[in-house]
């Protein structure tokens, strides 16, 4: 009986301490929120407790770290994505069509043969930062080096125009029919291509009325 009696405050004291350590869970849950709520109220300046300034200013400290660390994340993130993009750049698209009477272009010519006027230079392929010296790929918005914006990338220099060609002097009385003979284009052997009297050049271009190389009229 005494055994009895003596149990009931062991178990008594065991539920409560049991329940203690839960509320105890409970109030621990509460101190991130408060603490929370105190920082922000510091911020605001509606808080003015020393004791706590100390803990407050590194923690303010730690907020300007983690800033820190994630504007450079977002900037090599930025320069891994500009990577990316470059790699993928196609080569830069040479002149297409001429841009005084828009008939097609062959590559690497430098007369319209179609009227006779002088074609563009092909575009640069890109550009240099201004910063680093790396070469910025066209359409890039940031240097893959450095980050530094494109826009302050210098542009590159204009290129100077070829000079024209000299027209030829004109044959002399008693050369005309050789003259004419040499005037008369030839064909290579086996395909449409035709030479330029006035250079040798070979024009590919069946219905081309201009030599590509020189800009002289063909026959």
């Amino acid at each position: 009986m005494a055994n009895d009696v003596k149990s009931k405050p062991q178990k008594e004291i065991g539920r409560l301490k049991a329940n203690i350590k839960k509320l105890e869970k409970e109030k621990n849950k509460l101190f991130p929120d408060l603490g929370k709520a105190a920082y922000q109220a510091f911020l605001d300046g509606r808080l003015q407790e020393t004791s706590l300034a100390g803990t407050f200013e590194n923690l303010r400290a730690l907020d300007a770290q983690i800033e820190q660390g994630q504007a450079e994340m977002s900037r090599l993130t930025a320069q891994v994505e500009q990577m990316k993009a470059a790699a993928a750049q196609p080569p830069a698209a040479t002149v297409a069509a001429c841009p005084h009477c828009g008939a097609p272009a062959t590559p690497g010519v430098k007369f319209c043969g179609s009227c006779g006027k002088e074609l563009p230079p092909p575009a640069p392929a890109g550009t240099v930062c201004a910063k680093c010296g790396s070469p910025v790929a066209q359409g890039m918005k940031f240097c893959a080096q450095c980050g530094t914006p494109v826009a302050a990338a210098p542009a590159p220099p204009p290129t100077a125009a070829a000079p024209a060609a000299p027209a030829p002097p004109p044959p002399p009385a008693a050369a005309a029919p050789a003259q004419a003979a040499a005037a008369t284009p030839t064909a290579d052997a086996g395909s449409g291509s035709r030479k330029c009297a006035s250079c040798g050049a070979t024009v590919d271009e069946v219905d081309a009325e201009f030599c590509g190389e020189c800009g002289a009229r063909l026959p």
